[in-house]
């Protein structure tokens, strides 16, 4: 369920729901309800206040979900910037191209599970 919308909708933030009980949390991602058809995911493990990303895509749509740990996820898009905080609540974040998004990785055992529209391309990165 998407719950804010930042930089001329170009960053949303979403909050997906976990089923809780005596033996844990359940979160479903059901590819129909995500903003897009994902074609690849990627799961990141960052080191206690390790800084990821710090680039922009050309194209495609990233959805960001915060696996585990506090993420701090930044966006810049034509001067304007957001921060935003993944947590146990507010636990995603979806980064349409061409915004400019790094991630902080706070403490340990912070875990980010990224859903992308698009494959791998080293040449779709820009600064």
């Amino acid at each position: 369920m998407r719950t804010s919308l930042h930089l001329n909708g170009s960053v949303g933030r979403y909050r997906y729901a976990a089923l809780a009980d005596p033996r844990g949390d359940l979160t479903s991602f059901e590819f129909s309800t995500l903003p897009f058809v994902p074609v690849r995911a990627f799961l990141v493990a960052g080191a206690p206040d390790a800084v990821r990303g710090g680039h922009a895509h050309v194209r495609g749509q990233q959805l960001l979900v915060r696996v585990s740990g506090e993420i701090t996820v930044e966006a810049r898009l034509d001067g304007e910037a957001v921060s935003l905080m993944l947590d146990a609540l507010d636990n995603a974040v979806l980064i349409k191209a061409p915004v400019w998004a790094r991630q902080t990785y706070h403490g340990v055992g912070a875990r980010l599970l990224v859903f992308s529209d698009t494959p791998f391309d080293p040449q779709a990165y820009a600064d």
